[in-house]
């Protein structure tokens, strides 16, 4: 089996023609000469040298190396080499996570990776490292954002609406009830919540007790106060020494409780007042947390 000789590569000064002697035996001589008749036939070039082609410090400088573009090259016993400098240098070093991202910010020789970052309920990025093309921005179908006055004293931080479904109850219970129509509406702009509500019955059930209509999409407030609707109820009867009917909501509840009213009289709506097509409306405002 034939051995691949060794490879040497040595450079002639100008004018040389014998240098065969600069080798080992068995070794190749690889340079600018013609070496048709032999190390000792060959014919010398102009200036000492190797061929085009061959790296040297000198051509290292002129062809790759330019410090306007971040490469140069070293000097001393490491001149063949090339180095990257300022920037190329800094994004190099940084520890980008996998999968790459393509983001960067750069600040004199020093770069950092970023990675753009969306807001719940106000701004949705997609492709936030730009990896797959330009990152998309895109707004949700619902946002949330602050809205300051009296220089940040009041703030309004919300803003929804939508429908729910309200229950009579009579003592805390709506077995048996029916309905025809049952209708509830909700808009919430900050801590206040306006609700329309709208139901017919087909059947009061056999529950008994006083009469509340529950449901409603958030908590009111646990601050002690009460909150009444503006309330119109077709009843079979009005309890004794009544006129009108009105509701509230108490402090810390998700109930509307009905109520009878007279000259200085005030008084609880119970089953006994319904019928199985009795009809209620009511409209108001309460405060949520």
């Amino acid at each position: 089996m034939p051995i691949t000789p060794n490879i040497g590569i040595y450079v002639p000064v100008a004018g040389e023609t014998n240098y065969q002697d600069s080798f080992m035996a068995g070794m190749v001589n690889i340079d600018q000469h013609d070496h048709s008749g032999g190390p000792t036939g060959g014919v010398p070039i102009a200036s000492s040298g190797i061929a085009d082609g061959s790296i040297t410090y000198q051509k290292l400088n002129t062809n790759v190396a330019d410090t306007t573009t971040g490469i140069g090259t070293h000097v001393g016993p490491f001149a063949n080499q090339l180095y990257l400098m300022g920037n190329l240098a800094s994004i190099y070093q940084l520890n980008i996570p996998t999968p790459v991202a393509g983001l960067l910010s750069i600040n004199g020789n020093a770069a950092s990776a970023l990675t753009l970052t969306g807001t719940a309920n106000q701004i949705a990025i997609t492709n936030p490292q730009g990896i797959a093309g330009n990152p998309t921005f895109s707004l949700p179908s619902t946002i949330y954002t602050n809205i300051s006055f009296d220089s940040g004293v009041h703030t309004l931080n919300s803003y929804t609406s939508g429908t729910f479904t309200p229950t009579l109850n009579f003592g805390g219970s709506n077995t048996g009830i029916t309905y025809s129509t049952q209708i509830g509406k909700y808009w919430k702009i900050g801590s206040v919540v306006y609700c329309n509500i709208e139901f017919v019955l087909t059947s009061k059930g056999s529950q008994t007790g006083n009469a509340s209509v529950g449901g409603l999409p958030f908590t009111s407030a646990n601050d002690g106060h009460s909150m009444t609707f503006a309330t119109e109820a077709f009843l079979g009867t009005y309890p004794s020494g009544t006129t009108y009917i009105i509701s509230e909501t108490l402090a810390n509840t998700t109930s509307i409780f009905l109520a009878a009213c007279g000259a200085g009289n005030q008084t609880a709506v119970t089953d006994a007042n319904f019928t199985n097509t009795s009809l209620v409306s009511m409209s108001g405002f309460y405060w949520t947390t």
